[in-house]
This record gives C-alpha cells, structure tokens and sequence, in this order.
C-alpha cells in the first residue's frame, strides 16, 4: 500500500488494518489489540516473543494490567518519572488483555507510551495499539517509513508529508524493565539507562552507583546479622538466668526452713544443709560454664581452630557417649563419614558439644535410636554435622518462667548435676559461633528432615577446610 496520511492511518487502523509510524525510538508495527496477530504473520514472528502496547496516556493502559494497591502505588511513580518516553514497563496482566498479544504467556504484558508528538497525536485518535519494532524477526529494525513501505507492502505507513525533523527516531530501542513481585528488573537497557540501587531506578550514568548498590547490600546484610546475633543473646540470658534460678531458689528455700526452726530433728536439719550444699555445687557449675563461655568470647580462652578430620571428631563423640545409650537400652548409630572431609573446630571444644549434645538427648529418651551423619557442602564451603533424635523439639526448648517464685525441688545428694537440654543448646551454639559455625534445629516438617512425626533434627554447620593444612 502507498504511504498514507495521519487521518488514513488513523482509519485503517480503526478498521483492523496493519499501521507504521515514527516514535522517539524505532517506528512501530501496529494494530488494534484484537488484530495482534497479523503483527506476528506480517513480521514471520514466534508467538513466544510478545508484543507490547502502547497508548497515549497511562491512563488508557493501566486496565490491561492488575496488581496490589502498593504495586499500583509504585507502578504509577514509575510511569511518572519515565512516561512519555523511551521505556517499557512489563506488569501482571488483567484478564481484559487480548491473548493474541501475548499468546503464550498471556499472564503479563509491557506498556509503553511514548514521547513523540506524531505517535501521541494517532495514539489519541486509535485508542491502545499492540506494537513492536518495524522488521522481518531477527533482523535489524527499520528506521525510514521508506524502507517500511518497500518491505511491509501490506501496511499502512505514515507518508513523508506528515513528518517533521522532530519526528526523526533516535535508532535505539526502549530500554525494558519487569516488575518481579518485589522490585523492578533490567532485562534490557536500551535509550534510557537504569541502574537498580536496593528497590528503587535510577537514570544516573554514574559508575559510583555500582559501589553504591554493593555498599547498601551489605549494610543490609550487617543489620540483619546483628538483629540475629541480638536476639540470640537475649534468648540466651534468659536461658542462663533460668537456669540459675533453680539452684538459688533451692537454696533460699532451704535455708528458710532451718532458720524457721521447722526441723523436726538434727538428722533433719543435716540433710536440708547437705541439699542446700548440693544446690550449691550446681550453682557453682552452672556459672563455671557461663564464665567459660564468657572468657571464650572475649578471648580470654582462646579456641585453637585447626583442620580436623571429621570422621575421627565422630568417632571419638561415638567412644564417649555410646556406654551411655548402650544403659538406656538406646540405639546410637553414626553414619561412616568421608575420611578425606576435614573441617575447622577447636578440637576440645567440639568434641565437647557434640557429646554433651548427645548425652541431653539421651537423658530424655526412654527409647527409640539415636543417629550421627554429616555432608558437604561444597559450594558454600561448609559441612553439615546432623543429630537425629527421636523426640519432638520441645524437649531442647523448654518454657521459660522468669517470674516464677517457687522453691526447685532439691536434687538427691549422690546425683550427677547436668544441665537442661534448652541450655546445653544454648551454650553449645554460643561455641559454634566462635568457630565460625552455626547450630541449629531442623523442625520435623522441614524438608531436610525426616518425615517421622517425633523428630529432632539439630544441624550443626562448621567451615569446611582446606586438606592441603590438615
């Protein structure tokens, strides 16, 4: 077909005919979005490659899309800042898009409106088009409604009486961005460039926005670190205090009761200091663990990190506490770990925490099994130690009642003083920090757990070192 006037164009687009004409970018292929699908046979097209469109206004596009009020909130400070102009907004689609634009993903689409006076003047008059650029596929755009015309015999084209200097497209096509449900994505920079700082576009060409970007990701990370780090250490004055609370307590009590005259006896009287001795004793090992810990962490007591070899760490946990599953009827097992897999542990101390672990599981099962197992990780360098225990993870997480006032009953004067499993789990994760580890419980739903319904996963992650030091 010849080249046309504004107002020919303007009709036989209305009419469902194929159109052409300039934008601020490259000229666009155009039609109702009804009729998109001569665009893909006029262009030899794939439908996996959709179309975009493109109206006059913001106002005319936002109902081919859908999302939260929050979303629109940011959607509409984009178009904003950008619109008219060269840049492509991909956004979850509503269900009033014609599929024929997007025949294969019709879930989202791009909008655009674009900052040239003759695209905006037919934009008013033809209402939303579908568009793209003005080529066969995989081959470069064409710039001169000449060369459209001489290609796309079919279209209608803007005639060169209807163009101005003003009119001239830059060549470069818009650059595209993709909402991703929570920030924007560059999939394509194009006349506009955009650099993405945290969750926010910016058009600022300076190369100090890249050291920008990084510096505000790991101050992000910095924070969220120390926010865990805080929360730990509360929980674990709380534990500790916890802790400490039950011995005292007895001791108060106990004391109470002999100053009150309420003996019945001296016998009496002589067991009541022997348990107010024994309460003591505890109290005193409770805090020789806290102070130990303390002195770790400030360095007091250095920890010796070197490269262990994790099957003979395992090994040597196996000799220490299996006598003890064997007297409960137990059933202890480790699984054989690689000889060739060395991790990064002060030896003692590991050593130390593992067992003492195992041994607090133990002291809560009446049966069931026991099971030690370990892997790599050898992308994020680090080694998973695994201990499953039958039992449901309340037991290493016991209610904490600060408040509470009541006298500890007193332990028997032949008994061995243990700590609870909630602060074996806390001092033990304290010690893997120190190392650089992390320990932590698996609850039984997560996905690397076991399906079992009573099922304690703790997972211990340790630096996995390097051979060539062992």
């Amino acid at each position: 077909m010849p080249q046309v006037s504004s107002d020919a164009l303007v009709a036989g687009a209305l009419a469902g005919s194929l159109v052409s004409f300039p934008t601020d970018t490259v000229p666009a292929l155009a039609a109702k979005p009804e009729q998109a699908d001569l665009i893909f046979a006029a262009k030899q097209r794939g439908q996996d490659k959709p179309l975009i469109l493109m109206g006059a206004t913001p106002e005319v596009l936002w109902p081919f899309v859908v999302g939260s009020p929050e979303e629109w909130e940011i959607w509409q400070k984009m178009a904003k800042l950008y619109w008219p102009g060269a840049l492509t907004i991909i956004l979850p689609a509503s269900d009033r898009l014609p599929k024929t634009v997007n025949p294969l993903n019709p879930q989202t689409i791009g909008l655009r409106v674009p900052n040239s006076p003759i695209a905006l003047s037919i934009l008013a008059q033809t209402g939303t088009l579908a568009t793209t650029s003005a080529n066969r596929s995989g081959e470069p755009p064409l710039l001169t409604m000449t060369e459209i015309a001489a290609q796309f015999p079919e279209v209608l084209v803007l005639s060169a009486d209807n163009l101005d200097a003003a009119s001239s497209p830059a060549g470069i096509p818009s650059t595209v961005v993709k909402w991703q449900g929570n920030g924007w994505e560059v999939l394509r920079q194009g006349a506009i460039k955009l650099w993405l700082i945290g969750d926010f576009m910016s058009q600022d060409p300076n190369p100090e926005l890249q050291t920008l970007r990084e510096e505000l990701q790991k101050t992000r990370l910095a924070y969220q670190m120390a926010t865990e780090m805080s929360q730990f250490q509360g929980g674990f004055l709380a534990r500790t205090a916890h802790e400490l609370r039950s011995p005292l307590s007895s001791l108060i009590g106990l004391h109470q009761l002999i100053l009150s005259d309420l003996c019945d006896d001296p016998a009496e009287e002589r067991e009541f200091i022997q348990q107010a001795h024994q309460s003591a004793l505890k109290l005193v090992k409770l805090l020789d663990e806290v102070i130990a810990i303390s002195k770790a962490e400030h360095g007091t007591n250095q920890l010796e990190i070197q490269p262990l070899n994790l099957a003979k760490i395992l090994q040597e946990v196996y000799n220490l506490v299996h006598l003890q599953a064997a007297n409960r009827s137990l059933n202890l097992q480790i699984l054989p770990a690689d000889p060739e897999i060395y991790i990064l542990a002060d030896p003692k101390s590991l050593r130390q925490l593992l067992a003492t672990l195992v041994d607090a599981a133990i002291g809560v099962l009446r049966d069931g099994s026991i099971t030690i197992s370990a892997q790599v990780l050898p992308v994020a360098k680090t080694v998973q130690i695994w201990i499953d225990v039958q039992r449901s993870t309340e037991v290493w997480s016991e209610p904490i009642d600060l408040f509470k006032s009541e006298v500890a009953p007193s332990e028997p004067t032949d008994s061995e003083f243990k700590l609870s499993p909630g602060l074996n789990l806390a001092i033990a994760q304290k010690l893997i920090a120190l190392m650089d580890g992390r320990l932590e419980i698996v609850p039984a739903d997560s996905p690397t757990a076991s399906a079992t319904v009573n099922l304690t996963k703790l997972q211990c992650t340790l630096p996995l070192a390097n051979r060539e030091l062992a």
